[in-house]
């Protein structure tokens, strides 16, 4: 679907819009309905490389993208969840309608692919209701699950909010030769849960990923299966449609925009992100 373009004030000014899976046919068709929510990333090449070495170029930046969503993240992370969520691990609620990403990403294109994970993220919460919760020893031990789900990099232990009932996502890596090779396949195996392939792309942007859902309440499981299954297409990267800003330029969203008091800088700005998978 077409990203809309809605009166926003600011910086945002004219930016399109795409709309989350949480919305209604409805609701899209409608201008007004729907939150507005920016996410930023900031980004400085690394001294050295070619990108950097290179005249005539830009060598920092900051990425923004743009989602209208049912309600702000606020409504749907609670204090700390952030960190729990793949896909949103090092960003800040730094206002109601604004994640913030704390460190910076060592290119352009890699700031952009960060805030399309995030935002496929948040479409993920948004239309299963789920949120995230820490894998405390004792709720594994409640749960009667194995330890060591804390070392799982892509792994998240979800819970419906109003029923208590949970899924483990998980989006480990499928090994070159044996087809399981990571340490996500050998942890299901000990839990001794239902698992699910779920069809959708995934939050991960590797192409050897495969994103799972895994349980002991097999309806619940087929049933967040199903609306997963209805998330619509990964945004491509090299469809993107935002101008980059200055690097030194806090983004201002429009709702903190509307109060009229400033903002603090990011608190690990400066800071390149460490290389990861």
């Amino acid at each position: 679907m077409e990203p809309l373009l809605l009166p926003l004030q600011g910086e945002a000014s004219g930016w399109p819009l795409h709309v989350s899976d949480g919305l209604g046919d409805a609701e899209r068709s409608e201008e007004g309905e729907g939150c507005p929510v920016f996410l930023t990333a900031n980004w400085r090449l690394r001294p050295g490389t070619p990108a950097y070495e290179r005249l005539g170029g830009r060598r920092a930046g900051r990425e923004a993208y743009a989602l209208l969503m049912r309600s702000a993240p606020v409504e749907l992370l609670g204090k700390g969840d952030l960190e729990l969520m793949p896909g949103l691990k090092g960003f800040r609620q730094e206002y109601v309608d604004h994640l913030e990403f704390r460190l910076d990403k060592d290119s352009a294109r890699s700031a952009r692919r960060l805030l399309l994970r995030a935002a496929r993220a948040l479409c993920f919460l948004e239309a299963t209701g789920l949120h995230p919760v820490e894998p405390t020893r004792e709720r594994l031990r409640a749960l009667d699950l194995p330890s060591g789900f804390r070392r799982l990099s892509w792994g998240v232990l979800l819970e419906e909010r109003a029923t208590g009932r949970w899924v483990v996502f998980l989006e480990p890596l499928l090994g070159p030769a044996t087809g399981r090779r990571s340490g996500a396949w050998a942890w299901l195996d000990k839990s001794g849960l239902e698992v699910v392939e779920l069809a959708w792309e995934g939050l991960r942007a590797a192409t050897a990923s495969v994103p799972l859902l895994a349980g002991r309440d097999g309806a619940f499981l087929a049933s967040v299966a199903s609306v997963v299954s209805g998330l619509g297409p990964r945004v491509s990267i090299d469809d993107w449609r935002y101008p980059t800003a200055l690097y030194a330029d806090d983004f201002v969203s429009p709702s903190r925009g509307a109060t009229g008091k400033g903002r603090a800088p990011r608190p690990l700005g400066f800071l390149l992100e460490q290389k990861r998978s």
